[in-house]
Order: structure tokens, then C-alpha cells, then sequence
């Protein structure tokens, strides 16, 4: 599973591309998909909809801050969404993605909301 560092944290993240041919060639005109998982859930629980999406979509799941195989924490931040966003948008960035699609699952949403807020532009 591909991994990144975000100020000093390890996160992992799992990564499903399309074939070319599904979309017409190439995947650079399709926004990449970001999904994030619920509470203190991990990509292990968004599986089923990396593989669907991942045949149609480059689609990231993330494993946020402290859940799944990312980096535990020594305690809990009360800006975990925050930071989950951050985390999201950097990865983003690394992989010079420009355009995402967040979608957060219950309380993922949260973190989809504020990447949408912090970079509307993404």
C-alpha cells in the first residue's frame, strides 16, 4: 500500500487507476475521486467502493491520521477532520492531482466539506 509522510506522520492510502481505454486514452481529464472513511474507520472499509469507482476513476482511499495502517497518534486531536483534510490535500498535491472529487462517508464527510472549503480550487 503506497504511503506518504504529512508533518512527521506516515499515512497510508490505497490508489485504483481505470485502464486507459475507459476513459478514451488517457486519465488525465477525469477529476480523481478521494474517498474518506467514517470516524475512526480505515480504506479497509471503502474496498468495495475503490474497486467500483477505481474502474472508472483514478480513486484515492485514504487511511486518515491514526486509523488503518497510518501512523497512530499519541492522542486524539479535536481537529482530526481538519487535519484529515490537510493531510488529503497535500496528498493531492504530491501526486500533482488537479482536480478532486472528496467523498466522505458519515463522518468523512466532514473532511470532504473542508477540503472543498480550503481548496475550492482543487
Amino acid at each position: 500500500m503506497p504511503a506518504f509522510t504529512y508533518h512527521g506522520l506516515h499515512l497510508h492510502y490505497r490508489d485504483e487507476r481505470p485502464p486507459r481505454r475507459a476513459l478514451g486514452g488517457g486519465t488525465d481529464s477525469a477529476p480523481t475521486l478521494v474517498l474518506l472513511p467514517g470516524h475512526t474507520a480505515s480504506s479497509a472499509s471503502l474496498t468495495g467502493e475503490l474497486r467500483y469507482f477505481g474502474h472508472r476513476f483514478p480513486t484515492l482511499a485514504l487511511d486518515p491520521p491514526g486509523t488503518g495502517r497510518s501512523h497512530r497518534l499519541p492522542r486524539w486531536p479535536s481537529d482530526w477532520w481538519e487535519l484529515t483534510a490537510r493531510a488529503a490535500i497535500f496528498l493531492a498535491e504530491q501526486l500533482e492531482i488537479t482536480r478532486v472529487v472528496p467523498i466522505g462517508s458519515t463522518g468523512g464527510g466532514i473532511a470532504a466539506l473542508q477540503m472543498a472549503l480550503e481548496r475550492p480550487e482543487l
